[in-house]
């Protein structure tokens, strides 16, 4: 797992950032793919076998909707209190008017279709398999079709004028030709900006995001890609198997895939790894400001941040610790902040992750290798509720646990 160590001269200590994800109960092991929130409370979750869950409380409940047939749901989209847009693998176009409770079919597409964009009251819908664009412009009720670009998998719309689009097809044994298009007049007509014969397998599951009309990101199975030119180049940024991307102004993303998620704070310069399920794909994710935010993933997973996906881990000596250690935290009870102490004789992977009574894991504070030393820290239980829970430290050769109450 990647880190990032800032040196404090003054008090010669260490910060590592960490994952800051806790859990939300789901109550399915069904995949879940798309996630949509209109504000810090009211949220919808889609995904396979009909599955639609809503929350009105910011995750803390999550409730099953009865509304859809047996299909399975790749993308939702919020346009407003009451609107929402669903797409599922079968080619089917979903609307609500209540906010989700209700879905009605608008049309059906006989391909795939992919991710949904949604600018300035105009709602662009692509056809991953044909690479048909959809458009509407009265909030889903009706839809024209623009066009068809074969090949083309994902797109985004910048404004309601500019708007790209990318694909590959493979021409041979590990070979891909990868295309960008660009659009200057609401998908009309189209211009080919990129055209190599390169190693790019933007597959159906990958994203595009733009940051303005010029500077984007292009992700698949073999990492994220940067213009800051309108397509006609492509840096790669960072590896990995990326499904989904983000951003929250020009400076602040979120990558997710498997197994992690991934954060730039710096314009997608650099990434580090926000959170690593170890063995789960991560979907989709959907922020609603620059610290609180959801990712789904594979069975049944729903993550939450509140504070914006990473934490701080404080080395708080130089000497090397004889032994393992887990202190009672402090202040205990504690309201809202608490923090936790741990000495690491060696290196290793060090796990922290708090329960509740229950036994049900609601965060996970550290989560990644280390070396040896003395540590500390916090957990900000501000969105949690009082009552017991149990923290507990995992290596290689070291297990303990201690009991902690919060009492708001």
């Amino acid at each position: 797992m990647k880190y990032i160590i800032t040196l404090l001269f003054f008090s010669m200590s260490l910060l590592y950032s960490q994952s800051s994800w806790h859990v939300q109960e789901s109550n399915t092991l069904i995949d879940l793919y798309g996630v949509s929130f209109i504000n810090e409370n009211t949220g919808i979750i889609v995904g396979t076998n009909n599955v639609v869950l809503k929350t009105y409380n910011g995750g803390i409940n999550w409730i099953k909707l009865d509304s859809l047939p047996y299909i399975w749901l790749n993308c939702i989209k919020y346009i407003d209190v009451n609107n929402a847009i669903a797409c599922s693998r079968q080619g089917g176009v979903y609307k609500s008017t209540n906010g989700g409770l209700n879905w009605h079919i608008i049309f059906e597409i006989e391909n795939f279709t992919n991710r949904i964009s949604y600018v300035s009251g105009i709602i662009f819908i692509l056809s991953a398999n044909d690479g048909t664009l959809y458009k509407s412009t009265d909030l889903g009720v009706t839809f024209s079709v623009l066009n068809s670009n074969v090949h083309m998998q994902c797109a985004f719309f910048v404004d309601q004028n500019i708007g790209y689009m990318a694909g590959s097809w493979i021409t041979g044994i590990g070979h891909y030709q990868g295309q960008v298009k660009r659009t200057t007049n609401s998908g009309l007509n189209w211009t080919i900006v990129y055209d190599s014969p390169v190693f790019i397998d933007v597959v159906f599951n990958s994203s595009m995001y733009f940051i303005n009309q010029s500077t984007g990101f292009l992700s698949g199975y073999v990492g994220i890609y940067k213009t800051t030119n309108n397509g006609n180049n492509l840096n790669g940024v960072s590896g990995g198997m990326i499904l989904n991307l983000e951003f929250i102004g020009n400076e602040i993303g979120f990558a997710t895939g498997y197994p992690t998620i991934i954060k730039t704070d710096n314009g997608g310069v650099n990434w580090v790894t926000s959170y690593n399920s170890g063995n789960k794909t991560i979907n989709s994710s959907c922020f609603v400001n620059t610290q609180t935010g959801w990712a789904v993933g594979s069975q049944g997973l729903i993550l939450k941040t509140t504070n914006g996906g990473l934490t701080f881990i404080n080395s708080t000596g130089g000497n090397i610790p004889d032994n393992y250690s887990l202190s009672q935290n402090y202040p205990n009870p504690f309201n809202p902040v608490t923090n936790i102490k741990f000495d690491i004789p060696k290196s290793g992977l060090v796990k922290i992750t708090v329960y509740d009574l229950l036994g049900r894991e609601v965060t996970s504070l550290v989560n990644q290798q280390m070396q040896p030393g003395s540590y500390s820290v916090d957990w900000d239980a501000s969105n949690y509720p009082s009552g017991v829970y149990f923290y507990r430290i995992e290596t290689e050769t070291f297990t303990d646990s201690k009991k902690m109450i919060l009492l708001k």
